[in-house]
């Protein structure tokens, strides 16, 4: 997984973290503000360590829910996520804000 990244800074955008994970910018944003991954503010600017975001891929509670099979990242405290799930792929992804 090291060199998964290598093409960006050790400091990310949060623009750049949701290119990373693949997943919309609401959702990079939720995953800032639950603080599943950590990050730091400079002025009005978010910076994420790019060895915070490896650690969260790395870390199987993130990537798989306990409650269901699927993706566990999209936090449920902001939006609903209905996400139909195959062998780990989503399929569809409806998210309500």
């Amino acid at each position: 997984m090291s060199n998964m990244f290598q093409s960006y800074h050790e400091v990310v955008t949060v623009q750049e973290m949701a290119k990373m994970l693949r997943v919309g910018r609401n959702a990079a944003y939720d995953l800032v503000k639950t603080k599943q991954v950590p990050s730091v503010r400079v002025g009005n600017q978010i910076r994420i360590p790019k060895s915070s975001v490896i650690e969260f891929l790395k870390n199987d509670k993130n990537s798989r829910g306990s409650d269901a099979p699927g993706f566990s990242f999209f936090p449920q405290q902001s939006c609903h996520a209905l996400c139909n799930v195959h062998v780990g792929t989503i399929q569809q992804v409806s998210i309500y804000s």
